[in-house]
């Protein structure tokens, strides 16, 4: 049985810390020059959210049950000058976006990305499927001691794959969307490939 990654209760308490140390840093400069807390009051009058809502989502997300719209989301991360999704990234995130980048520069999804020729019908998500084939990542190999087919070791591999490849395209069909001509495709298939790659075990250590 899958369980979920991560619960409503962890997202909430991401998003708090989050709100608390952006905060904490945006408002103007001080005369010393170092960076003061941005005021409730000053979040309302840029962005129209009330001080009660502000307060509400500050509380619930330290109840572990905080449920904001998107709109109000959006607001914050606008006057935050910061994408909406960062408000989302927790510790574990951003080591595994770290670790994208690192494989992107080096290793062997660089080298099986660089000998791929992208302007030759590999252009679709399934074209990151195919760097993790030439990686040697994908599809994960089968235990040496769960030779039978019908091991039970084997069957959780096999859901592990369908996972691992469901999150591949998933990722580069999102990705690839942020551009499509040939300069950006290649190194944006890469990152996804990366990245799915890297966050594989988010989801595989779930799977029984």
């Amino acid at each position: 049985m899958q369980t979920t990654y991560l619960p409503e209760r962890n997202v909430s308490q991401v998003l708090l810390t989050n709100l608390i140390n952006a905060l904490k840093v945006a408002g103007p400069e001080n005369e010393d020059g170092n960076p003061t807390r941005l005021k409730q009051v000053a979040v309302q009058r840029a962005t129209g959210i009330a001080r009660s809502t502000l307060n509400d989502l500050l509380k619930a997300c330290a109840d572990g049950d905080a449920n904001p719209d998107l709109r109000t989301l959006c607001r914050l991360a606008n006057e935050l000058h910061i994408p909406v999704a960062f408000l989302l990234m927790g510790p574990r995130e951003w080591r595994t976006l770290l670790s994208t980048f690192s494989d992107m520069a080096t290793g062997d999804m660089h080298h099986a990305a660089a000998k791929r020729d992208f302007g030759n019908g590999l252009r679709g998500p399934q074209a990151a499927l195919q760097i993790l084939r030439d990686a040697d990542v994908y599809p994960l190999p089968v235990p040496k001691f769960a030779d039978a087919d019908d091991s039970p070791e084997v069957a959780r591999l096999e859901r592990q794959n369908e996972a691992f490849r469901r999150a591949t395209l998933v990722t580069a069909a999102l990705v690839q969307a942020a551009g499509s001509d040939a300069d950006m495709l290649k190194p944006l298939t890469l990152l996804a490939a990366a990245y799915a790659n890297n966050d594989k075990s988010r989801y595989l250590n779930n799977i029984t």
